[in-house]
């Protein structure tokens, strides 16, 4: 966050209430419940001043995988990275996120492998935003999925490639030991 009080004030505290996609066909989806015991750093405080998600799902087209995840993410003064605008780390975290919500609504329970992500602009905080997640790929352990962050007028923030693994009930068990 911004050392400079006057930069962080001028962010309204609140969010506006998240709308669902444009689109027909999407439902709501609860923010997800933490697999592990403990809140997810990114969706876990939906009144809070970092991050705010709001989710929504339908099937994928015809020919496709899974489901498409559609969040709405407002990124506010606790996330500040350059001054006024959202930091990069968050931009993923929100984008590993959604992403990985795409996968295990799919009916996959996977972990990341990577993210590639590219930065397009600036997020300026207070921004109201779309994030879009759908898979791509289904490759055995391996699902490959697409994600990206647009805001008003359809302004491209950033968009990632991501591959997420599959676990075995073995590698699961011991991950929730460790929470």
């Amino acid at each position: 966050m911004d050392a400079n009080p006057a930069s962080n004030a001028a962010i309204a505290p609140r969010a506006p209430e998240p709308q669902p996609p444009d689109e027909p066909g999407f439902v709501a989806v609860p923010n997800p419940e933490p697999v592990h015991r403990i809140a997810s750093f990114v969706s876990a405080d939906p009144a809070g001043r970092r991050l705010r998600l709001a989710f929504w799902k339908r099937p994928a087209d015809a020919g496709a995988s899974g489901v498409v995840i559609v969040a709405r993410t407002w990124f506010g003064p606790d996330a500040e990275g350059p001054p006024g605008h959202a930091h990069g780390g968050a931009i993923a975290a929100v984008l590993d996120e959604v992403m990985g919500v795409a996968v295990w609504e799919s009916g996959y329970r996977v972990v990341s492998a990577s993210l590639d992500i590219r930065f397009h602009a600036p997020v300026p905080l207070g921004t109201d935003t779309a994030v879009r997640a759908e898979l791509t790929e289904v490759d055995g352990r391996r699902i490959r999925v697409h994600g990206a962050i647009r805001g008003p007028e359809n302004i491209l923030y950033a968009s990632a490639r991501g591959l997420f693994v599959e676990v075995d009930d073995a590698m699961f068990r011991k991950l929730m030991a460790r929470g």
